[in-house]
Parts: C-alpha cells; structure tokens; sequence
C-alpha cells in the first residue's frame, strides 16, 4: 500500500458513514525532534487529523491523529504554539491565533464528552451549551459506524435553538437504531424540563426507556402520549426507584384512560408525589364523571397543588371543583366552560389560583361572588363575556383584597360588545388599583383612560399588551401612554409584541421610545415582533443608553432595518457601561443573510459589539468563547504579518485550494461552516492540489 492509499484507507469509515463535518483547516509549523516541518491541520466534528509531507515530490501523509474526547492536556502560553497530548500520542505545534485556536480544541474536545486540562493563563474554558448533547449523541453513533437522520437531528437542534422545554419523543419518532444513543446523550442534560413518551405497545420499546427514567435527573415533567398500556407497570417500578430526579409534574396526551386501565393510570400518578397533574384530551369522553369520583377517592389527588386540563369540551368543570377542594390552583384551557359554573367554588379557602382559556361567561352581578382572600391569580382568557359581564369581573377582582402577596389579573383576548367597551371606558375603568401587580390586557380596545389607570396603578409591575399597539391606537401610546410612563414609578416590566400583521405597530413606534427614554423605572422591555425599523432601532439604542437600569431587553422578529443600522445599535450599547440580557437577533440576522448576502465575518463582528453590551462595556484578557454560531473558529485566517509564518502561508507548495465552505446557515448549526465535501474528498482534493 502506498502512501496515498494509506492516506485514504484512513478516511474510508468516515467517507462511508459521510456524517464526520469539516470544521476548518489550518497551515501549521510542527515540530518534531528539534525541527520544525510545514504541515496541514485538519479539524473536524469529531478528529484531530495533522498530514505533512517532508519534501515536494513526497505525498500527504497522516502523522497525528486523534478523537477530540482522547485529549488529556492542552498547554499555551502564547499566542503561536499550542502543546497537545493523549494518552498515546502528543504534538507540538506553531500556529497563528493559539490562543482562539488552542480554546476552539478544549471547547472540541469537551463537548464530546471529554476531561482535558488546559494549561494557559490567558484561556477560561467556554462555558457548556445545550448544543453540546446533540454533539454528543451524534458522535455516539459516529463510533458505531452510523449517521442520524437529518430529520432527527434538525428535530432537537431547532428545539435546543429555541430554548424549548420539552423532548418529545412521541413527536420525533426516534426509531430504536437511534434511541440508546440518544437518551444516554440527554440523560443528564438541563436544557430540557420535560420528557414526553409514546405510550404505545407498537412504537415504544420500554426496555431502552427503563434505564432513562431510573437514572434522569434534570427532568422535572414526565409526559406519556396515547393510550396507556400494562407495560407502563414498568414506569412505576422505574420511577420509585430513582431518588435523585427532580420530577414534580406527571402529563397524559390522548391517553383514552377509562374503566379497564384506571389502575394503572392511579399507580403512576401514586409512585411518588407529583404536585401537577396534566390531562390533555386524556380521558374518554363516557368515563369522564366516573373518573372525577375515582380519582378524587386517591390520596395522591390530595397532594396534588395544581390539575391542568386541556381540549375536554364536555368536561364538568363545576363537579370537578367540588369533589377537589383541596387542589390550589385549577386550569381548564380549551375546554369551553361556562364559566358561571366555577363562581361558587371560588370561595374555596386552599384556592390560590384560576385560570380559564376559552369559555363563556352570562351573569350579570360578578361583582358579588365570594372569592376566598387567598386567591391570587385571576385569569380569563379569550372568553366571550355577555351581559356587561366584563364590568363585573373587572369591579370583583378590583376590590378583591388578597391575604398575602398581590394579584395577577388575565382579561386577555376578551369578547364582547362595543356597548360594553364604551361602558368600560366610560365609567368602571378610572380609578386605580391598589391590589394589582400584573395584568395581561392582551387583544384587547385600547383606550386612554385604560392606559391612565395602568399608569396609575401603585403595585402594577408588570403590563402586556400584546397586540394592542397598532395604526390605530398609536396615537394613545405616543401621547398618553408614553407621557405618563416618563414618571411613572411603578410599572418595571413592559411587554408590547407584534403577533401578525395586523397587531403590530407603525412607525410612530419610534417616538413612543424617544418619550419613554426618560422613565428611570423600566427593568425589562419587550418588543418582539414590531417593525422598529431603522429608526425604531435608534431610538431603542437611545432609551438603553439614557435608562442604564434595565436588564433586559428583546426585540427580535421583525426589526425590518439594516446591518448598518443594527451593527450602529450594538456598538453604541458597548460603552453602555451597565449590564444588560440583550437578545440576540436571530431571525433579523437570518433575514439579512438570505436577503443581503451579509458573510460570516461581518456576523462575527456584529456578535462581538453584541458580546461586549451584554457585559456593559467590561471586558478582560481572558479569551472565554469562540463563536459557536456559526462554528467558524478554526477557518484559515493568516495574514501578511511580520512572524514565522509569512513564507510559510505564502509557499506555493502549501497554497492549497480548499473545497468551498459555505457560508453558516442558522437553521442548521451543526453544518455550520462545514464542507459540502465528506473528509475523503477533502484529502483527495489537498493532495491533488499540493503536487
């Protein structure tokens, strides 16, 4: 075998399984037995591969090659060498930006799972990510010789991209070829809070879950989708015995529990003490009242503090509310209560808390139902109110006086009549609130006297008002609105989103900023979804810079301005000098390179000025993140400088013509930066070029 084969006979399983992503390639001077030989840095999701030829007329050939999980130790004390070692194999090496690249290596090796020491004083380790155990199941099935499919791996990657809670198997359908690697890469991870499985004797294999539920930790909800089965006795053994999980909440989806499988249902919600219980289109609609009388027979229905019950139309909710005092906060979405039903249990001394969403109220005279003073959350959401019913409710939770705390308030999304708006406004809406902490008047008429009151309102912290700055009301906001808020002293959160065309703002969206920059009370803003525009942009820059209190701040969704423009925002908030949870702005930056072609670099650039107004300006000398988005650090970046490495890069024998690597797709953060070519492609394409 030649050298050249030798070459590719190293690189055949990987051609084979095709999945193994070029992250970048570097020229480097290695050293070896006191002299230094020009060679070639080839890193990948996976391996460390260094190739080299010792003279012009011999042929690549690989001298180091190691997993990035083998690294024992990594040393640099500058910024040109980099020492790496494993257990069988160690290498010198001069390169350009050591110390970016000797952080990219440790980041490499200890995403995949590995405990490397790294040695320098200018390097703190990045702190880990939730991308890192989708890196570790793929390379787990690496080192089986086999590739997940795409599907799969955009399913959990756009979940991990998204900060959502929840792996659900149920939805993803990971076949039993990819299962183990899967659940022992998520086992300990605390990116995701909930856990949903497919209950089915057909689809799930209770043999590979068994072990995952006996050893998860992180995972505070465990969910099970369809109907339930006697191999779930299994769970129960499974759950009573892991005593270091942090499980509290237990979830059925269309589990169609009746008569016959009650039994068990009351096993798993009996294992161990759950404090919420999850019904979603879960029982059958003839067993429902049956199931409230024997469910409410269980000691562990007593234990429970809240029962969530979701997409049940016929559900008696009244009935369930009686046989269940001691539950503390109820919450029927979906179900289309009558609302009235639910009045008189509101006087229940445990309750803490209601939560409607989607029903209909028709009483007249809500002012004068018994609410027990230890309610503390009132919503009603997206109900239709009839006969001024609206008022009422508004006046009963406006002189509820609660025990302790202050109350929440969710009117949200509210049907009713023009008369009753005019009503409204006209006469129940003027005077403040003393009890009121939180209101959520989402979807809702906007009037002045509405915005005077939250103004107003002593103890009100927090306001949404999704969907209610539009075309149409932009001038309440502009004048009335955002001239009190220039006082206001009470209001800290504010929340004003864009959710379609519709329910979004203009562009006087601007000056409402430009008069709200003189509020010194705001602490966290909330703009997702408005068109700020360049304009808006600015101005928001402007209230960030002159209101140095707030902490956090979104506004990503439909900016519609330009890289200019928000490269300006980011590098005025730089020298903000006050920290501050800016959101960085995926979709407009997606929008931007689709649309404009912006590169890689000029997003690097944009994430630096964004990284710097995150801490407010402070920096150190420590080198403690490369950018993970998009994956990019270890990419040829020599210049004509002045060091060893001038004739070295400029060689014609090592002006290497690299497969294109394409620009970083945010929808896909494991190909970032990645060569459309597979590893043996790439080694076929160096060596051809370098002779």
């Amino acid at each position: 075998m030649n050298k050249n084969e030798n070459v590719l006979s190293r690189v055949k399983p990987i051609s084979k399984i095709g999945s193994e992503l070029v992250l970048g390639c570097m020229k480097i001077l290695h050293f070896v037995n006191g002299k230094t030989i020009k060679a070639c840095l080839l890193a990948t999701e996976f391996e460390f591969i260094v190739l080299e030829k010792t003279s012009h007329d011999q042929d690549l050939q690989i001298v180091v090659r190691f997993f990035w999980d083998e690294l024992n130790l990594l040393v640099t004390q500058s910024d040109s060498r980099i020492y790496a070692k494993t257990a069988k194999t160690e290498i010198e090496f001069e390169i350009q930006n050591a110390f970016q690249v000797c952080l990219s290596m440790h980041t490499y090796c200890t995403r995949l799972g590995g405990k490397c020491k790294l040695d320098s004083d200018r390097i703190k380790p990045q702190v880990p990510t939730s991308l890192w155990f989708l890196y570790k199941f793929k390379y787990s099935l690496f080192k089986r010789g086999i590739s997940p499919p795409q599907y799969l791996v955009n399913e959990i990657e756009s979940s991990l991209r998204q900060n959502l809670p929840t792996l659900d198997l149920n939805k993803i359908r990971c076949s039993n070829k990819y299962l183990p690697d899967l659940l022992n890469a998520f086992v300990d991870a605390n990116c995701f809070k909930e856990i949903v499985f497919p209950a089915s004797d057909k689809d799930t294999n209770w043999k590979l879950i068994i072990p995952f539920i006996q050893s998860m930790k992180y995972y505070e909800t465990i969910t099970f989708a369809e109907s339930i089965n006697t191999q779930l006795s299994q769970v129960v053994t499974a759950l009573q015995s892991n005593n270091d999980t942090k499980l509290q909440n237990i979830s059925f989806i269309k589990s169609k529990i009746n008569s016959e499988n009650m039994p068990l249902f009351s096993k798993l919600i009996t294992c161990r003490r759950f404090s919420k219980l999850t019904l979603i289109d879960a029982i059958e609609t003839n067993y429902i009242e049956r199931f409230i009388k024997e469910f409410s027979e269980l000691d562990s229905s007593k234990l429970l503090d809240t029962i969530v019950i979701k997409d049940t139309p016929t559900l008696p909710v009244d009935l369930l509310m009686k046989n269940l005092p001691s539950i503390k906060t109820f919450e029927f979405h979906n179900c289309q209560v009558q609302v009235d039903t639910i009045f008189p249990y509101l006087s229940n001394s445990n309750l803490k808390g209601i939560v409607v969403d989607g029903g209909v109220v028709s009483g007249k005279e809500l002012d004068r139902i018994l609410i027990s003073p230890t309610i503390v959350n009132f919503t009603f959401s997206h109900i239709r109110w009839e006969n001024y019913s609206l008022i009422s409710m508004w006046c009963r939770i406006l002189n509820h006086t609660p025990q302790s705390d202050f109350i929440s308030m969710d009117l949200s999304y509210a049907q009713t009549g023009p008369q009753s708006w005019n009503s409204f406004f006209q006469v129940y809406c003027g005077s403040h609130a003393k009890t009121i902490k939180s209101i959520n008047w989402s979807g809702n008429q906007i009037a002045p006297v509405f915005l005077q009151f939250c103004a107003s309102s002593q103890n009100l912290n927090t306001l949404q008002l999704d969907g209610c700055y539009t075309a149409q009301t932009s001038n309440c906001f502009v004048s009335d609105f955002a001239d009190m808020m220039k006082s206001n002293k009470y209001i800290t959160e504010l929340i004003i989103r864009g959710i379609d065309e519709s329910s979004r703002a203009d562009s006087s969206i601007s000056r409402f900023l430009e008069a709200l920059a003189t509020n010194q009370t705001l602490l966290s803003l909330d703009l997702s979804g408005q068109p700020l525009g360049d304009n808006g942009l600015s101005a928001l820059g402007n209230l960030l810079l002159q209101n140095k209190k707030i902490r956090k701040i979104k506004f990503d969704g439909s900016l519609d301005t330009t890289y200019d423009v928000l490269q300006h925002f980011f590098q005025k908030l730089s020298s903000r000098d006050a920290p501050c949870d800016i959101e960085w702005p995926f979709q407009e930056i997606a929008k931007l390179r689709n649309l404009n072609g912006i590169s890689a670099s000029s997003v690097n650039k944009l994430r630096q000025y964004w990284k710097t107004a995150l801490s407010g300006g402070k920096s150190n000398d420590l080198i403690t993140d490369i950018e993970e988005e998009p994956d990019i650090s270890l990419v040829d970046v020599f210049n004509g400088s002045s060091s060893a490495f001038d004739e070295f890069s400029n060689s014609p024998l090592w002006k290497i013509d690299l497969p294109p690597i394409p620009e970083p797709d945010n929808s896909h953060i494991l190909q970032n930066a990645a060569s459309e070519y597979s590893v043996a492609e790439l080694l076929k394409l160096m060596m051809q070029k370098s002779d």
